[in-house]
């Protein structure tokens, strides 16, 4: 049987959090954690915007974005932040310099610091997706030159 929305959205915030603490080394606070899970399990894709800021910390963004189909972001870079981007709905198409993944919902992706990449939505439908940045991308976003990277 599925659970209520709530129920499952609690639960996605839950793995979320793991993967954030995984990134974070013991950076996160029992009431960081807390809001994080509330915040997250609060959220209906019914009422999304372009980017939802589910937390804005120094050390630790969290965000809900929705990409309409036949989009994409500038090729970037960040040097400090690692990144990790979770698909709620649609499919992700991320470019590295070593390849392209794309990844269906349930599924995520860890973006080093340093490692350039390009998100895409290729799909016909809206991809919303959680991403996690540690430290906060705020002031750490480099263009990047895709010219070589594999198809």
């Amino acid at each position: 049987a599925v659970g209520s929305a709530q129920e499952v959205d609690r639960a996605a915030a839950n793995r979320l959090l793991a993967q954030v603490q995984a990134l974070m080394e013991g950076h996160t606070d029992r009431n960081d954690e807390r809001q994080i899970i509330d915040l997250l399990a609060g959220c209906e894709a019914g009422q999304l915007d372009h980017v939802l800021r589910l937390l804005d910390l120094e050390h630790l963004q969290v965000r809900q974005e929705t990409m309409p189909p036949a989009t994409a972001e500038e090729p970037h870079l960040h040097r400090e932040a690692h990144q990790f981007f979770y698909v709620l709905d649609g499919q992700m198409t991320i470019r590295t310099p070593i390849g392209v993944t794309r990844i269906s919902p349930g599924q995520g992706m860890h973006i080093p610091a340093g490692q350039p990449h390009w998100i895409r939505n290729d799909d016909v439908s809206d991809l919303i997706f959680l991403l996690s940045s540690s430290p906060s991308t705020s002031g750490d976003r480099y263009p990047a030159d895709p010219t070589g990277w594999e198809a």
